[in-house]
């Protein structure tokens, strides 16, 4: 029991000093926050800080990687792809972004974006290229190999999503994610060789 109260008094803890430092980042670049910017807004001290983080790129870093955790449950949740032909749920990933916008838009404004990037991709590519392997086993016979596919469709999305939190999502979810079907599918198309998916299934 002590064990459990302990381990929710640390997650309690870097979730305050999270939630500070989103707060923050949506009234000021990432770059002009402190460390005693995030101690103040969250009441916290400096200790305390610093027994959980090395700094506040380490804290950055732990809110994205929960920020992921939460897309990879939504893009794993079995449920999601009942009723779909498509292999790739970036519909889902378009309404879930939606849904948490202000959320999406502080971590990927500023010095965000460059997180994104450097984590947010490698972390989506691999996603993208398990589901893309769950569909399509005969890697021999590709043109282009899976990491590399995986890769491109992960870039794409991301800089999308970027320039529809950039704009204030103009289009709705639907719309952005036929558009990026519809720049991305024909080549993954013809390298996935559609005779070998599933019947009726789309490669993304």
């Amino acid at each position: 029991m002590k064990s459990e109260g302990k381990d929710r008094r640390i997650r309690r803890t870097r979730q305050l000093l999270h939630e500070a430092l989103i707060s923050l980042i949506q009234e000021q670049p990432y770059k002009n926050i402190s460390v005693q910017d995030i101690l103040d807004r969250a009441d916290i001290g400096r200790s305390t800080f610093y027994s959980h983080f090395q700094d506040k790129d380490d804290l950055f870093r732990y809110g994205f990687e929960k920020m992921l955790e939460s897309l990879t449950r939504h893009m794993n949740n079995p449920g999601q792809l009942e009723g779909s032909s498509h292999i790739f749920p970036s519909l889902e990933l378009f309404q879930h972004i939606q849904e948490n916008h202000k959320l999406y838009t502080a971590i990927m404004g500023g010095q965000g974006l460059e997180f994104m990037f450097k984590y947010g991709q490698k972390s989506l590519s691999q996603r993208i290229q398990r589901h893309l392997e769950s569909y399509h086993s005969d890697r021999e016979n590709l043109s282009i190999p899976f990491s590399i596919l995986s890769t491109y469709l992960a870039g794409a999305l991301i800089t999308l999503l970027q320039w529809w939190l950039d704009n204030r999502m103009p289009y709705p979810p639907e719309q952005m994610d036929a558009m990026y079907r519809r720049l991305a599918l024909p080549g993954v198309i013809e390298i996935l060789h559609p005779e070998t998916l599933p019947d009726g299934a789309n490669p993304i």
